[in-house]
């Protein structure tokens, strides 16, 4: 069962309040959230908890995920997420809605408690994939409707206008609106509610009921939340304003706040220009010289002669007469075509419509007859919300934009890839700045083992199994050379990779073995290459462990003999072009060669051009600048040597004193590691987080263990959460008495638990891992339980 409210995206947290937390904290422990969940804010004020690496937004939530990992016994379990089935009213509403929208009535209807919603069955008991849409074409297939009652992409309920306008009626009476009429607006693909005086005709129903408000028709409590005068944005709704916000790279000096005239969400800028889009904003933010003009993407606003050539020859070919044009609306994204009489068509269909029933179409030179148009049988509308009664104007827009932008915009703009995959350094090419006293909270596990799956869920069930599927590029993929430093992480350097990149990653993992189906993709957090299994739920760091992974999946068999690498079986031939390939991209000059040493694993190598060896492609690149040979501005922005200015470590030292750091301590920046390392007062210590340096403070006697705070400290196991732990370890079929015993291994520091196996070879962070490799050890038979790669 999958916890809702789960997620592993980054967020740039706020310091909170000590009385919100104390706050906080009391309503949590009152409703039974266990003491291993702490509270934080992230940066639009709203409140998630957190155990280890895993955020949930809400306590019921966290309560389900602690029941299911053993914190808490499953009694304590909430209601909303405790497996049920559809009471006869739930079961009643689901069917009258799956009949309305033409679903034949042998289609079964049950409660899916693993996905948390409903799920549809066939007569023969297959399931559908999807709701109700999906639904209808099953049907369709299977021959028990017509194909026209099966939904399309522009149409997902497939309802008559009679139908809506029933729907509508069904919906005013439900909040009370009695005499009131309901039309259908063909235009705008709406409802439009006519009021019992005849004196308003009001597009939807939120503005109908406050109307009806107003003219004291309702009582007051019946307004919609967003037409009291009063209002102010939720959290929630500013976190998702902000969402689509970011995606648009507006700064973030601006704030949004509802506007009780206009009934909508407006930007205010910091000299408070009011903006009603998120478009505007940018605009204005591009006049204000407030953001880059070379990181707004280009609209398009017009089409090529190429391409209109293209669309006219399509048409022509569907038998659109030539009197049609073409032009392209920035608004939509979309194109449209023009009749003689000036009627606008959106596609090729409804323009064929149009000229048919306005006999536009011409009779051919042979006289037999009208060309054969594609006629539609049913016009195809997308479905639309009006948001204002005064639209963008699209057109004025990209006269700003292009006023904005200077000439060489999109010289300076480099090539998008048009991928999820990015890469930026091999493995390889991490340097290491030799420095072993930076603490890390990297544990040690197995080959291959990243700390992204160190923190996954403890329990088998979970289909999230605690893997990221989030993670992406940012939405610029223009790398910033400086950027300001503050108490977040920051991501400095290449975001993405090019098309290019991608094939050489994509060509070593050839070369080396790993089997098909494999992605790479860019860990902005890590600053590194992340490589994802077939199935998604796995990444590894690197292309020996994706191997050894592979190897346990199944996807390639284990080899007869060990090996420490299967790029052993691949020539050096091959591994040197592509290495060289990579590293002319990258800028390296063409004096410099590639060789492997006879280590066992051919670990590659960099010669330049006077005999010195470089490790990594990285030092190779400092070195080539260093020799001259090379100029500075040539290096790539992520590998170029930076330090931290005054204003960036004042910042930084002020946030670390508020957290409670103590005085002493400096900060400085590791190019290597592109991040700021904190330096102990005696130098003898280095460690890359401020909440590291806070564990390094109390063992060196400069703070007091009580000045922690709550989510740093020891968290101690009740002997109850041990039994817990241990029964339910038998349950899932693993051996924990005997003579092949797991023995399990309590973190206080981290509050997660271990199980190590017998021979001590092998330590697993959840169950059905410890029985997976019990299966494959012969220590408990091959069907005592459900495998955890299977």
């Amino acid at each position: 069962m999958s916890t809702t409210g789960q997620e592993d995206v980054d967020v740039v947290e706020r310091e909170p309040t000590a009385e919100e937390i104390q706050q906080a904290l009391t309503v949590a422990r009152e409703q039974g959230l266990p003491e291993q969940f702490h509270v934080q804010w992230d940066e639009t004020g709203r409140k998630f908890w957190m155990l280890k690496s895993k955020r949930f937004h809400s306590v019921p939530s966290a309560m389900a995920h602690a029941c299911q990992i053993g914190l808490l016994p499953p009694a304590k379990m909430p209601e909303s997420y405790q497996d049920k089935e559809l009471s006869p009213k739930e079961l009643e509403a689901a069917l009258r809605e799956a009949r309305q929208q033409g679903l034949p009535e042998s289609f079964t209807c049950r409660w899916d408690n693993k996905k948390r919603r409903r799920v549809w069955y066939t007569p023969d008991g297959r399931r559908v994939k999807g709701g109700i849409p999906a639904a209808l074409k099953t049907a369709a297939e299977l021959g028990l409707i017509s194909n026209a009652r099966a939904p399309t992409d522009s149409n997902k309920i497939p309802l008559t206008t009679h139908e809506k306008i029933q729907v509508g009626l069904q919906e005013a009476r439900a909040h009370g609106l009695e005499g009131w009429n309901v039309i259908w607006d063909s235009k705008y693909n709406q409802k439009v509610f006519c009021s019992p005086d005849g004196a308003r005709n009001l597009y939807g129903l939120d503005k109908a009921l406050a109307y009806a408000v107003k003219q004291k028709w309702l009582p007051a409590d019946k307004l919609p939340p967003q037409f009291a005068k009063d209002r102010e944005l939720t959290n929630e709704e500013k976190a998702k304003a902000w969402k689509a916000a970011k995606k648009k790279n507006l700064p973030e000096t601006w704030t949004v706040v509802w506007d009780s005239k206009q009934h909508r969400r407006v930007w205010v800028a910091p000299d408070n220009r009011r903006c009603d889009c998120i478009s505007k904003a940018v605009v204005y933010s591009v006049k204000k010289g407030w953001l880059d003009p070379t990181i707004v993407k280009p609209q398009k606003t017009s089409l090529t002669p190429a391409e209109e050539e293209a669309a006219l020859m399509e048409a022509k070919e569907r038998g659109l007469p030539d009197c049609f044009s073409v032009r392209w609306n920035p608004k939509k994204n979309q194109k449209q075509w023009i009749a003689p009489q000036g009627k606008v068509c959106n596609s090729i269909p409804a323009a064929l419509a149009y000229a048919t029933k306005h006999e536009l179409i011409l009779e051919n030179d042979n006289d037999d007859g009208p060309v054969a148009a594609m006629a539609p049988t049913k016009r195809k509308r997308k479905q639309t919300r009006i948001i204002s009664p005064r639209p963008l104007k699209q057109a004025a827009l990209t006269q700003l934009i292009d006023a904005a932008l200077a000439k060489d915009v999109q010289e300076s703009v480099p090539q998008t890839a048009h991928t999820n995959a990015a890469t930026a350094v091999e493995e390889e090419d991490v340097v290491d700045d030799g420095d072993d006293n930076v603490v890390n909270d990297i544990d040690e596990g197995d080959i291959g083992w990243t700390k992204f799956q160190d923190d996954q869920d403890d329990d088998d069930d979970n289909d999230d199994n605690g893997v990221n599927d989030d993670i992406k590029p940012a939405d610029s993929e223009l790398a910033k050379e400086t950027a300001s430093i503050s108490g977040a992480e920051e991501t400095t350097g290449k975001t993405s990779m090019s098309k290019h990149e991608v094939d050489i990653a994509m060509e070593q993992a050839e070369l080396r073995g790993l089997p098909g189906g494999w992605t790479v993709s860019w860990d902005l957090k890590r600053k590194r290459r992340m490589w994802t299994s077939p199935c998604g739920k796995y990444k590894c760091r690197g292309i020996p462990s994706a191997l050894h992974k592979s190897m346990e999946l199944g996807l390639i068999s284990y080899p007869s003999t060990p090996v420490q690498d299967a790029s052993q079986s691949v020539s050096t031939d091959a591994r040197a072009a592509s290495a060289m390939r990579d590293a002319k991209h990258r800028g390296l000059p063409d004096s410099w060669t590639v060789e492997f040493l006879d280590d066992g694993r051919r670990s590659l190598r960099w010669r330049s051009p006077d005999g010195r060896v470089a490790k990594t492609l990285v030092e190779a690149l400092k070195m080539s600048v260093a020799m001259g040979i090379l100029p500075p501005d040539k290096m790539p922005v992520e590998y170029r040597e930076r330090t931290l200015t005054a204003e960036e470590e004042e910042r930084s030292l002020k946030e670390a004193a508020s957290r409670g750091l103590p005085s002493g301590w400096s900060v400085t920046w590791n190019s290597s590691r592109r991040q700021k390392i904190w330096i102990s007062p005696d130098g003898k210590k280095k460690c890359d987080s401020i909440n590291k340096a806070l564990k390094v403070s109390v063992r060196l006697g400069l703070i007091s263990q009580d000045a922690l705070p709550a989510r740093l400290k020891a968290r101690d196991f009740t002997q109850e959460q041990i039994d817990a732990a241990l029964a339910d370890a038998r349950a899932k079929g693993l051996t924990c008495d005997g003579e092949f015993r797991w023995r399990l291994e309590l973190n206080t520091k981290k509050g997660c638990r271990r199980w190590i196996s017998p021979d001590n070879k092998r330590r697993c962070d959840c169950i059905s891992k410890a029985v997976a490799y019990s299966k494959k050890m012969g220590w408990v038979p091959a069907d005592s339980s459900k495998s955890y790669y299977s």
